[in-house]
């Protein structure tokens, strides 16, 4: 799994692929990117959400920091 990490306003956050199964297949396919944030007292990272394109997923990591950065980080 690869990981962008990148960081807004001093929070960190990841930017991974996600791939799901065909569960009759067995095929691999690519299913969209996974924003994470990345607490920095080394807690799980909290999965923010999932986009189509990583672009989207940048500004959506964006966005929920502007939005909610004070609150929980």
């Amino acid at each position: 799994m690869h990981a962008d990490i990148k960081s807004h306003a001093g929070i960190s956050y990841a930017i991974s692929e996600k791939y799901m199964i065909h569960p009759w297949t067995g095929d691999r396919y690519f299913a969209g990117y996974q924003v994470d944030f990345l607490p920095s007292d080394g807690s799980p990272a909290v999965v923010v959400g999932f986009a189509k394109t990583s672009k989207l997923a940048e500004c959506k990591a964006k966005e929920c920091i502007d939005r909610f950065g004070d609150e929980f980080f």
